[in-house]
């Protein structure tokens, strides 16, 4: 029913870039940026794969920030994360990039250049910032941009909203990067990052749980396929994308033994909040980039040579 919407939606996605080219409001950043994004709405991994980068490019000696829009939280305006964060004033995003990368600066804004305004003011010895989402932001003129496309999506060809997913309508190319996330066979021309999850680990403790200990499976990630099918020996209660546990499914979550665990994500358990204190036992997956697949390690030392070339 929405197929004859597509044209208008592709019409206007384009007269919006075109404006915004023929007034002048696209421009690069006072910081070199590098934009990590998904052409499709919906999970590709985008997440993981900018705190991979991040901890890349500082090895190889570089100074670097992270601006977010901060997707799902319910607060405005900019803010900087700090591990004290609470999702719904950051979103469970930045919240999970910040706890993987420390000391590097996260900040979220849905307005690009006000953020990297003030990161260019208060860490003015900052080399690059990395962007978590931001390729449909024509305001801003990228360095550097890597698309990710789930392996899912070059099957399926995805219609352009609003009859389909697909947001993001490639126009005017700058330097651009692409690859695919959660590949489990490469594409010809296109690197193929396969992601590795890891067996539960305790929340607190970090330590390995035991299979004989776990009990329940909660997630609210967009696309919990890869998930389910690891680990498919777990029942699975599935949210709607960035949402917390339904009323009937925290019945179940509460009923569980006390010595069984809830499994899920990391960015699960940051959006669970102050609610992890009504879990009796939470073990987490760590869900990253496998960085000894070749299709990693190219992309990789392409992002790193493009940086310190500019830098």
């Amino acid at each position: 029913m929405l197929l004859p919407l597509v044209p208008l939606y592709v019409l206007a996605y384009w007269l919006h870039a075109l404006g915004i080219r023929v007034l002048g409001l696209r421009r690069k950043s006072p910081i070199p940026t590098l934009v990590i994004g998904n052409p499709v709405a919906g999970g590709s991994g985008k997440t993981p794969i900018t705190i991979a980068l991040a901890q890349e490019l500082q090895a190889n000696g570089l100074q670097i920030a992270v601006l977010s829009r901060g997707y799902g939280r319910s607060s405005k305006g900019l803010r900087e994360v700090s591990l004290d964060s609470k999702p719904e004033e950051v979103g469970d995003e930045a919240l999970e990039i910040k706890h993987a990368l420390g000391d590097i600066p996260v900040l979220v804004d849905g307005n690009r250049h006000r953020g990297l305004a003030y990161l260019k003011t208060k860490y003015a010895f900052l080399d690059w910032v990395l962007l978590d989402d931001g390729l449909q932001h024509h305001r801003l003129q990228p360095d550097i941009s890597l698309m990710l496309w789930h392996q899912n999506d070059l099957v399926q060809k995805p219609w352009p909203l609003p009859a389909g997913n697909l947001r993001v309508w490639p126009i005017w190319p700058h330097p651009r990067l692409k690859a695919i996330s959660y590949a489990e066979k490469p594409i010809k021309g296109i690197p193929s990052i396969p992601f590795k999850m890891e067996a539960p680990i305790d929340w607190e403790s970090k330590n390995p749980v035991s299979k004989e200990y776990w009990g329940l499976g909660w997630t609210g990630l967009a696309r919990p396929e890869s998930l389910v099918k690891q680990f498919s020996e777990i029942k699975w209660l599935l949210s709607a994308d960035h949402a917390l546990p339904s009323t009937k499914f925290w019945e179940q979550i509460e009923a569980l033994e006390e010595h069984q665990y809830l499994i899920c994500t990391v960015k699960d358990s940051l959006r669970l909040g102050p609610h992890r204190q009504r879990i009796k036992k939470l073990a987490v997956v760590p869900l990253r980039p496998d960085k000894q697949s070749s299709g990693y390690r190219e992309i990789v030392n392409k992002v790193v040579e493009l940086c310190t070339r500019s830098s």
